[in-house]
């Protein structure tokens, strides 16, 4: 499988990495490993963690009607609850804990929301400043996440 992984270093931001892999965890860890190895310091992996229902409707490949609703509770209960806001009328949602609601839901494919979780793991590893390890360090993921649905 090739995977691209999308990469920002200060101070080339937009730099991305490809990477030949069978796990796209894999294509991250070794992307990142190998920036970092290069001498350069990663700052964190895109997309952003942060998004709005906008965004979250293209994410998702579905209508900002439909993730509104959503969010109003009335497709559903229990849409995770909104992080941040900018201005009053622009709450932020984690997209990792969105695309993990949306994959129980089947609305997403499994590898949608494992990506946003590992993108998520990888930048607060990067974030504290922990050493960014391996994937298999997070346990059996896959196979945890998978035996979830």
């Amino acid at each position: 499988m090739k995977s691209m992984v999308p990469i920002t270093t200060p101070p080339n931001p937009g730099r991305s990495a490809e990477r030949m892999m069978r796990r796209w965890a894999d294509a991250l860890w070794s992307a990142v490993g190998d920036v970092q190895n290069s001498g350069a310091t990663v700052r964190r992996v895109e997309p952003d963690e942060l998004v709005t229902l906008a965004d979250i409707a293209r994410r998702a490949e579905m209508s900002r009607a439909a993730i509104s609703n959503y969010f109003a509770g009335t497709r559903g209960e229990g849409f995770p609850v909104p992080v941040a806001k900018i201005g009053s009328d622009n709450p932020l949602w984690r997209w990792s804990e969105v695309s993990a609601w949306l994959h129980d839901r089947d609305r997403i494919s499994f590898d949608v929301m494992d990506q946003a979780r590992l993108i998520a793991q990888m930048n607060e590893r990067l974030r504290s400043g922990a050493p960014i390890g391996s994937p298999d360090n997070l346990g059996d993921r896959e196979s945890d996440l998978r035996n979830r649905a």
